[in-house]
């Protein structure tokens, strides 16, 4: 069934197809990441490092670096939407 929905997804053209995925990874990055963004911000507050700090690090430096290649994609050296993070073609 999944395989499917990612047959459909891949059919879309890029920039609706980033959209999507935009709107998909939203809430997440807001409801299953606030535990380690979180836990990251009380570390940074004790001038330490733990895994929550690697977690909201990593996927929030991909995040927001996919995030302007989506909206703003003149400011990249190609001016179109390119692949970011969340912005991948289903194989």
């Amino acid at each position: 069934m999944a395989g499917m929905h990612l047959a459909l997804l891949r059919e879309l053209p890029h920039t609706v197809s980033g959209w999507i995925q935009f709107l998909l990874t939203l809430p997440l990055m807001a409801i299953a990441g606030r535990g380690f963004f979180t836990g990251a911000w009380k570390a940074l507050r004790h001038r330490t490092a733990d895994m929550n700090t690697l977690v909201a690090v990593g996927t929030g430096a991909a995040f927001l670096y996919s995030s302007p290649r989506l909206f703003l994609p003149a400011l990249f050296h190609s001016g179109v939407a390119a692949e970011g993070y969340y912005l991948t073609r289903p194989p």
